[in-house]
């Protein structure tokens, strides 16, 4: 099972948006969505989002990204980027669903780092393969 992570552009995640099929869920801050899985491979695209949560991890996420979620893997999303009104989930999936929202699960701890890294003006981005456990970062200021 995997999550995979991908800084994108604003541009393209704009791009994004405007095309047909285009389904968003938006989540507000204390908001996160709930764990769910699917049986198919699952492309997501995020703007805002604090981070994704899948098998017992919770991952940062850059402003913008790109995150696949391989078939079967359980995996939900947490809170809005400090300084944001809304984060917003965006996905193509026919027979995706509705996501339920749910109280925002991310830790403290990871808050913290989040702020003071972007106080920093350095976001520390990691890119997770889950059932390996190996761990990529770049950092981008």
């Amino acid at each position: 099972m995997t999550i995979q992570i991908h800084e994108i552009s604003a541009e393209l995640f704009g791009d994004l948006e405007k095309t047909s099929g285009y389904e968003r869920t938006a989540i507000a801050p204390g908001e996160a969505i709930a764990m769910h899985r699917h049986g198919f491979g699952a492309m997501y695209f995020t703007q805002g989002v604090e981070g994704v949560v899948g098998e017992g991890k919770q991952v940062a996420l850059p402003m913008n990204a790109a995150v696949f979620v391989s078939k079967g893997t359980e995996h939900g999303w947490s809170g809005v980027q400090i300084g944001l009104e809304q984060a917003v989930v965006g996905y193509f999936h026919v027979g995706h669903g509705v996501h339920t929202k749910v109280k925002e699960y991310m830790s403290r701890t990871t808050r913290h780092y989040r702020k003071k890294h972007q106080f920093l003006g350095k976001l520390e981005m990691q890119h997770f393969h889950l059932t390996g456990g190996m761990t990529y970062s770049c950092r981008s200021s």
